[in-house]
């Protein structure tokens, strides 16, 4: 007699798994594939990996499950989940645009924002993921903005911080000069008097010159008229001069001497 004896695998394999860390690459990605998860899974005959590869970017940071599967030769499958932490170790290039001169307005402020300064910085997970940026003055505290007021006349140093998705920084410097534009304020006397309503934006002393008089003659010897001048100079050497005109009139009848002949 003779007979056929077919032979089943009926057990399936034992996928056994292990959790990684992958970092992104210069292009800002990376990818698993099955057999770096794989922790000496097993099975009686043989098995292949049947899970294909998963491919991760910026906005995969941190941990992402991926799934192992195993299939031995009679079609029986295993499987058991990894956990993939992606991160990103590369930190982006900070470039800064030139913002100086920094020109305080008529109060004396001037408000700059991190995004002015940034020059097209890269980094390898962008622009799929966005950066932020932030700017301090002279090494103090970083913030999206810098208010500039009259404290901060002259050279300084000013820094731009670009940070990744990942929390990665790059920073770039350059020196700006924070100038006073603007003119003091002052009034001249509507007739007689000196001058009146000296202000300033930065300056709270500004010096005040009275000019020398210029006279100007008139129709007769006993009528001209003096333009009286007051120039007022700020600490950052802004200047304003002001004016008024002063008529000096002869209102004085003639008279007359009759004699007797």
């Amino acid at each position: 007699h003779t007979f056929t004896v077919n032979v089943v695998d009926t057990q399936a394999p034992t996928a056994k798994c292990k959790d990684i860390t992958l970092s992104l690459d210069a292009m800002g990605s990376t990818t698993v594939t099955a057999p770096q998860v794989d922790n000496l899974s097993t099975d009686n005959c043989f098995f292949s990996y049947s899970s294909g590869s998963a491919s991760y970017n910026c906005t995969n940071l941190g941990p992402n499950n991926y799934t192992l599967q195993i299939t031995d030769g009679s079609g029986n499958t295993g499987t058991c989940v990894s956990v993939v932490t992606v991160q990103d170790l590369i930190p982006p290039v900070a470039l800064c645009t030139n913002v100086s001169p920094i020109n305080l307005d008529a109060n004396g402020s001037f408000v700059l924002n991190a995004t002015t300064v940034n020059n097209n910085s890269t980094d390898n997970t962008f622009p799929q993921c966005a950066m932020s940026y932030a700017v301090s003055l002279d090494g103090g505290a970083f913030g999206p903005t810098f208010s500039f007021d009259c404290s901060h006349l002259g050279n300084r140093l000013l820094t731009l911080r670009v940070t990744d998705a990942a929390g990665n920084t790059a920073t770039c410097t350059q020196v700006v000069d924070v100038k006073d534009v603007t003119p003091p304020s002052i009034t001249a006397p509507a007739n007689t008097g000196t001058f009146s309503g000296v202000s300033d934006n930065c300056d709270f002393n500004v010096a005040v010159v009275q000019q020398p008089d210029v006279f100007v003659p008139g129709s007769c010897a006993n009528s001209f008229s003096i333009i009286r001048s007051w120039k007022a100079t700020d600490d950052s050497n802004n200047m304003t001069t002001v004016s008024h005109t002063v008529f000096v009139q002869d209102v004085e009848d003639p008279i007359f001497n009759i004699q007797n002949t």
